[in-house]
């Protein structure tokens, strides 16, 4: 069954990426199509594209409700794309509401298992939080 998964899953990157090279040109709708049949066969990398594809309006109409959803699925089976795109969206604020320190707790799990990109957030938002105590502490000399 995880073979089969992996195989329909990488068809589904196929169409969401397209390889001209192949002669595969994108196509958002089967590609979402892929995924959300793997995510059912328990992909845990279907639940971040099915997330990106709500969050980007790819093959489905937008919906940031259900992107939510789909990245707390990844949540919750440990997909740390998943939690990185959550801690972006609770980052900025895409569809919920603005929260950082929700954000910066997602990036370091993700960071935790590996993401570059969630380890770069980590440190921008680190970098952050010092410029802010340094503003705090000379407004108080």
């Amino acid at each position: 069954m995880e073979g089969q998964s992996s195989a329909i899953f990488s068809l589904g990157m196929l169409y969401y990426k397209g390889v001209i090279e192949q002669n595969i040109p994108k196509d958002y709708e089967k590609a979402y199509e892929y995924f959300l049949q793997t995510s059912k066969m328990g992909n845990s990398n279907s639940y971040n594209l099915l997330g990106l594809c709500y969050l980007n309006g790819h093959g489905v109409e937008k919906n940031m409700q259900k992107a939510v959803d789909c990245f707390e699925q990844g949540v919750k089976v440990g997909n740390a794309e998943a939690i990185n795109n959550l801690g972006l969206m609770h980052d900025n604020g895409d569809g919920i509401i603005k929260n950082h320190e929700l954000a910066y707790m997602y990036y370091r799990q993700a960071a935790g298992l590996g993401n570059q990109t969630a380890k770069k957030n980590v440190l921008i938002m680190d970098s952050l939080r010092e410029q802010a105590m340094s503003r705090r502490e000379e407004r108080k000399k």
